[in-house]
């Protein structure tokens, strides 16, 4: 195990910085080695280059592997172990001071979410210049300084950028739902829909299941279903009016999927719908 520490200075009052290295370190576990349960005065992020190993702070175990990172907050207890069959090896920094808790909030990290994930080669690259630096005498604290706001930055930039896509799925799918809203009377196609919102159908299912669980497929289903209820419940049309009315081209296609959705028959709807509205009259 190899551990740096950056004490300097040895007087009883030292000077708290806006962000400081604490320490730095790199190892090869061996198999089930473990540390804690135990409390730190500081941060501290391990990021895992290789092997796995597990994690455990508030009552929760996190399983982790290469890329994943995890934070240890000041004064939680926390325990970690390598696995015995692929032990891990990782970098950790140690850092403290007025503006720690604020940046690692940019990146979304802290007491309530101790883990993040990052597969660009950069950020191993940044924890070993850290330890290099740190390991050198000649190198100014600066320099060390420097590679650790890079490297929380790359975690603040993955949050938003991940943050950024969450927030443009949801408007893609909204964007289609208020198109089959619009356009659900006529023969609307996935493909169509897929072209009007400028992505492809596998994509379009994707963010479809992602946002609603449910296929756009189904969802169009869904709508035109619930449209027809409407209709027989507040109208005299025909089934055949109705399936028109509401997308369907063949009547006896309306027919099997409006019995598979709701179990019932347009009939059936109907007359259980009458039968409720008698009984509250």
């Amino acid at each position: 195990m190899k551990v740096l520490d950056n004490c300097l200075n040895s007087s009883t009052e030292q000077t708290v910085f806006e962000l400081d290295v604490y320490q730095c370190g790199h190892e090869k576990c061996n198999p089930g080695h473990s540390y804690g349960y135990a409390i730190r005065d500081h941060y501290l992020i391990h990021y895992i280059v290789g092997g796995c190993g597990e994690y455990n702070v508030g009552g929760r175990k996190y399983e982790l592997s290469k890329g994943d990172g995890f934070l240890i907050c000041p004064s939680v207890s926390t325990m970690y172990k390598a696995s015995m069959k692929n032990p891990w090896e990782y970098f950790w920094i140690g850092f403290y001071g007025t503006e720690a808790k604020k940046i690692l909030e940019m990146a979304n990290l802290g007491p309530n979410n101790v883990i993040f994930h990052n597969d660009d080669k950069v950020i191993k690259e940044l924890l070993s210049k850290m330890y290099h630096t740190l390991k050198d005498p000649n190198c100014p604290e600066i320099e060390t300084l420097g590679y650790l706001y890079i490297f929380l930055s790359k975690l603040i930039k993955q949050y938003k950028f991940q943050n950024k896509s969450k927030h443009n799925n949801a408007n893609y799918v909204e964007k289609a739902i208020n198109y089959v809203k619009c356009n659900y009377s006529r023969d609307l196609t996935i493909q169509e829909l897929a072209d009007f919102i400028g992505v492809d159908r596998s994509q379009l299912f994707r963010l479809f299941k992602l946002q609603t669980n449910i296929s756009p497929q189904q969802y169009i289903i869904n709508y035109r279903i619930a449209k027809a209820c409407e209709l027989i419940k507040t109208t005299n049309l025909s089934v055949e009016e109705i399936a028109r009315s509401v997308g369907f081209k063949y009547p006896s296609y309306f027919f099997r999927i409006f019995k598979r959705e709701t179990a019932m028959t347009p009939l059936q709807y109907k007359n259980k719908t009458c039968d409720n509205n008698l009984r509250k009259g």
